[in-house]
């Protein structure tokens, strides 16, 4: 299978996308932290033969991903690694806890839904692949000190035919017990700083629901920028209470 096609097989629908993530996060402290490092790790895509690709569909692919392969890192698996944090590919052993914090009413306040341990373990397996097959992605979060599995932050390309794609969005989703130490703060700005640096990305932005204030606060501390018109995410049906949403960018020079 090439590249090309690859992109388009893992490259989620919008109703997937908007499941993954809506930014949810729970940084409160504005706290400042060492720059990032990031490291590589030597690796193609997953082979054909792992059982995970067996269970994820083939979605219709979205006119972005030309886009999602121009910035491919050429098979390279990078992580990211901060004061406290290590932001890598996804394990075997994360999969629990991801389908705990999906299924935590309160930590998915500002999603369609709670999520099923099948659909957990999708979107974790579609995060997994996509990080194989680019070299980033929305990674899982590991605590440093712990090594528990805190939640996943990073970049990803949106499928989702948006007002202002392509891009290049941040997002992130923290389990509550991880709520409120400035971790998504301190992961986000890692992310921010691969985008910016390795990427060479002239943007990145994030979007979230009108009413996910806590969310919009960890933008703000990133240095982003409010755009002043609201959108409405087309994952999302007409009249959805969580169909509007801010944007927010950012640029290397801001």
């Amino acid at each position: 299978m090439t590249r090309r096609e690859l992109a388009r097989t893992l490259s989620p629908t919008a109703p997937e996308q908007t499941a993954i993530k809506n930014n949810h996060s729970s940084a409160l402290c504005d706290r400042r932290h060492p720059p990032s490092t990031w490291r590589q790790r030597r690796g193609g895509v997953l082979p054909a033969a792992n059982p995970r690709q067996a269970r994820i569909g083939r979605p219709q692919p979205s006119t972005n991903w030309r886009y999602h392969e121009a910035l491919a890192t050429g098979g390279d698996v990078r992580e990211l690694e901060t004061e406290r944090l290590l932001l890598r590919q996804w394990k075997d052993s994360d999969y629990p806890a991801f389908a705990r914090m999906s299924a935590d009413a309160e930590a998915m306040r500002y999603f369609p839904s709670v999520l099923t341990d099948a659909q957990s373990r999708d979107i974790a397996d579609r995060c997994r692949e996509l990080i194989d097959q680019r070299g980033w992605g929305f990674w899982a979060v590991e605590v440093k000190a712990s090594n528990e599995f805190a939640g996943f932050i990073g970049l990803h390309v949106p499928s989702a035919e948006l007002p202002f794609s392509p891009c290049v969005e941040i997002g992130w989703r923290l389990a509550r017990d991880f709520w409120g130490q400035g971790l998504a703060t301190e992961g986000a700005q890692a992310a921010l700083d691969f985008a910016f640096h390795e990427l060479s990305l002239a943007e990145v932005v994030a979007f979230t629901t009108l009413s996910n204030s806590r969310s919009q606060r960890v933008m703000q501390r990133l240095g982003m920028v409010r755009s002043e018109k609201t959108f409405e995410h087309p994952g999302l049906p007409e009249g959805h209470e969580l169909r509007q949403h801010v944007l927010y960018r950012k640029r290397p020079d801001a």
